[in-house]
């Protein structure tokens, strides 16, 4: 009887490992330690081509709310392509307003993007873009006829999104907005002070800015 109840324990035990490491994403042990930017600050860096697909799909997630701003898709469920967590729930709210209340006007945001990504958890599954926005130009569109009407420019600013990785849709998603970094962020010598948030602040969490 001891024998058998051993062995059902032990099954498992296996099961759950073999589902643990179901989802565990490969690169998460090839993660590397690593200071950037501030020599007494350090944090996980995924390998090079990790990166790059991170920095790919931030970027389709902005064309793809930068479209939908302009051309609503008929339903909300397109945008869980591109969008989880806080920014998900933010479009969906956004969605029902402007369903409700259908926008005069649309203001789409296009800038030529730098970006770094940085700080990933333990499991390699979250991370952070920082994204450094110039010749930023600010496009109002007629909501109705999708008639440009005017352009105006906007300073040079630094954001930072949170990333999350669904394992099922293999592909980064864009989660949350966590902050802008001052101007000046780069300097050797700011940057020992500034610290670069990886979660949204709790002042702003489920506010609606």
């Amino acid at each position: 009887m001891i024998i058998f109840l051993i062995l059902i324990l032990t099954g498992i035990l296996v099961f759950a490992a073999l589902q643990a490491s179901s989802y565990q994403v490969p690169w998460a042990r090839h993660l590397k330690r690593m200071h950037a930017g501030s020599a007494t600050r350090a944090e996980w860096i995924a390998p090079d081509n990790v990166l790059q697909q991170v920095e790919e799909h931030y970027m389709e997630a902005l064309y793809w709310l930068q479209d939908a701003a302009v051309n609503p898709p008929e339903h909300t469920t397109e945008a869980e392509t591109y969008l989880c967590g806080n920014l998900l729930w933010r479009y969906r709210k956004q969605a029902d307003y402007h369903t409700a209340l259908p926008a005069i006007f649309t203001g789409i945001l296009r800038a030529d993007h730098a970006i770094n990504v940085r700080q990933f958890s333990d499991d390699g599954k979250q991370c952070i873009v920082v994204d450094t926005r110039t010749e930023q130009r600010m496009a109002s569109y007629d909501a109705g006829t999708h008639h440009r009407l005017l352009t105006q420019h906007v300073d040079e600013e630094t954001l930072v999104y949170s990333m999350v990785y669904d394992v099922d849709a293999a592909r980064w998603k864009l989660d949350a907005f966590v902050q802008a970094l001052p101007a000046g962020w780069q300097n050797p010598i700011a940057v020992q002070r500034i610290k670069i948030q990886s979660k949204l602040s709790p002042s702003t969490a489920g506010r609606d800015n």
